[in-house]
């Protein structure tokens, strides 16, 4: 089975709807039933209320999603100890840092409608960044190349923030205010404008308002403020509906304190929340640090890139575009802590570990997310900690990791064993123990899932016998029959009603294999199965699924009436 094939998934994620995170209240599985260890994650809740019952953090709020399915969801303290009020599912968090990779997505649509090149150069869209200049030994030397719109995303721009390091060009932007949050976007660029680099463009890694330049750049192309923008693309297909740059008065009861540590031990409050600068719209909309949002909300964002750029049904990108983003994108002689950055991600490119591929971020309170693809596993782990602790990550990361049950890792070979119907390698497998209701790792199908997406009925018939779940769910709803239906299987079909399948069974659509095979054929329905045969390799005979697809009605119907 090629690399293309076991991408299949991203194309039945696009037909059956995916869905983790839907809008409204987070809902739990089993966390065996995403191949998670409840025992071993019993140790995360032990993990967080002991950094809680020592005074480390007053509150968090920590989320493991795997296999499409959230494995676990907790809250822990207070989210304003003086107010008793504790730690909820509608708590809202200042996510400072986190909102980059929302505006590197902004940045990546654009760039899909041909908007704006990656290695354009920002002078293209920004006045005042064509005739740069480098602080170099405290004089000021031409750049050697432009600043590009790859390096903001990648932060190897040559721009600084003017607090994370002791620099006459960081202490320039202290005096110029760079960050003022009562200023606008375009007169922050403007003030960069004028500053030196720190470095050559592309010659290093270094955090920097890179991402706020970014910001900057979607006004000025898509002739939209930020926040109209965020709104009107991500948000509201998203269902974000607790995100925003601001925390508006219905809802300041729901938005956390956020402390800091004493000296001697104790927290004290850095900001609190009924007096907070984010309970007024600001005038700089910070793409770099300027959002608030709750564990649901992030929680669908996450599960976009995920899905490889698409959420119930609604693409924002292109799978590609996403993978582009969620990989190493620094030169080979530029390197940030050993590790890779991609297109507004840190990247784990040390390879065997459990996080290798992994990608995220942090914010300046203590927030953090990783999305590691391998696993399918998002984690968000949420706290309200100024100046930022790693704390809460370093806790919680391992464990979760080694909460993994290994044997839900689907082997590659067994897939392959599937397609080609080899039976002897299948039982080679079963007897080996293998997880026969393991998921594909894009889009949740069980090898039986794959069997009858090809038809495979011998195969299917030894998965069933072994044990597979005959009814198991992709991320998208759809079971086996689903599959066997929609591409005409008959003689997997059929075994699949003869062992039991549940006909009542809806994706995320609300349909059932029998409503999708009474659906009109369209021009639309013969362009997806013309898209799915070039994907998958297939060799789809359009004329042959018109003609069948009422016989498998027909075969539907009859199961179900007796």
């Amino acid at each position: 089975m090629t690399m293309r094939q076991i991408r299949i998934l991203s194309v039945l994620v696009t037909l059956l709807l995916s869905c983790l995170g839907r809008a409204g209240q987070i809902v739990t599985c089993a966390p065996q039933d995403a191949g998670m260890s409840p025992d071993k994650l019993t140790r995360v809740s032990s993990a967080v209320q002991d950094l809680v019952a020592k005074g480390k953090i007053a509150g968090a709020s920590v989320l493991v999603a795997r296999q499409g399915k959230v494995a676990f969801f907790e809250t822990f303290g207070m989210m304003n100890k003086a107010e008793g009020k504790p730690v909820d599912e509608d708590t809202i968090f200042r996510f400072y840092s986190m909102t980059k990779p929302v505006t590197s997505v902004a940045v990546m649509m654009l760039v899909e409608q041909g908007k704006v090149t990656l290695d354009d150069p920002v002078s293209k869209y920004i006045a005042g960044f064509g005739d740069l200049k480098v602080s170099e030994s405290g004089a000021l030397v031409p750049a050697t190349r432009a600043m590009t719109v790859r390096d903001l995303l990648r932060h190897t721009s040559g721009l600084t923030y003017g607090f994370f390091s002791d620099t006459e060009v960081d202490e320039l932007y202290g005096k110029a205010g760079v960050l003022d949050r009562n200023t606008s976007l375009s007169a922050m660029a403007k003030k960069l404008g004028g500053m030196p680099l720190l470095y050559q463009p592309g010659t290093r890694w270094h955090y920097s308002v890179s991402t706020d330049v970014l910001g900057h750049l979607v006004e000025v192309v898509s002739g939209e403020t930020l926040d109209a923008f965020f709104q009107a693309r991500i948000f509201e297909p998203l269902g974000m509906t607790d995100t925003g740059f601001y925390v508006p008065s219905k809802k300041v009861d729901n938005f956390a304190a956020c402390y800091g540590p004493m000296q001697g031990g104790g927290l004290r409050v850095s900001d609190d929340p009924f007096k907070s600068k984010f309970l007024k719209k600001p005038g700089l909309l910070s793409g770099g640090g300027g959002l608030v949002s709750t564990m649901g909300d992030y929680l669908r964002f996450c599960t976009l890139l995920l899905n490889k750029g698409e959420l119930d049904g609604k693409r924002l990108l292109r799978s590609d575009t996403v993978d582009m983003m969620t990989k190493n994108q620094l030169p080979k002689t530029t390197s940030w802590n050993g590790e890779g950055f991609g297109l507004g991600f840190s990247v784990r490119i040390t390879e065997g570990r459990d996080d290798t591929g992994e990608y995220g971020w942090g914010g300046a309170a203590s927030t953090h997310f990783w999305i590691n693809p391998r696993h399918q596993l998002i984690v968000i782990a949420l706290s309200q900690i100024m100046p930022y602790s790693g704390q809460l990550e370093e806790a919680v990361k391992p464990l979760v990791y080694e909460s993994i049950m290994k044997s839900s890792v689907p082997s590659i070979d067994l897939w392959k064993a599937v397609v080609q119907g080899n039976l002897e390698a299948i039982r080679q497998h079963v007897s080996g123990g293998a997880n026969l209701n393991a998921k594909e790792p894009t889009g949740g199908c069980t090898p039986l899932m794959v069997a009858a997406l090809y038809g495979q009925t011998r195969a299917a018939k030894a998965l069933i016998e072994a044990g597979a779940n005959i009814d198991a769910r992709s991320n998208s709803g759809g079971t086996a029959l689903h599959l066997a239906a929609l591409f005409c299987r008959t003689r997997t079909l059929t075994l699949l009603l003869d062992r039991g399948a549940d006909m009542t069974v809806k994706d995320v659509r609300g349909d059932t294999a029998l409503d999708i095979m009474t659906a009109p054929w369209t021009s639309e329905l013969e362009g997806v199965y013309r898209y799915l045969g070039d994907i998958l390799e297939l060799q789809l005979d359009l004329g042959r699924l018109k003609t069948a697809r009422p016989k498998i009605a027909a075969i539907l119907r009859e199961h179900k009436t007796e």
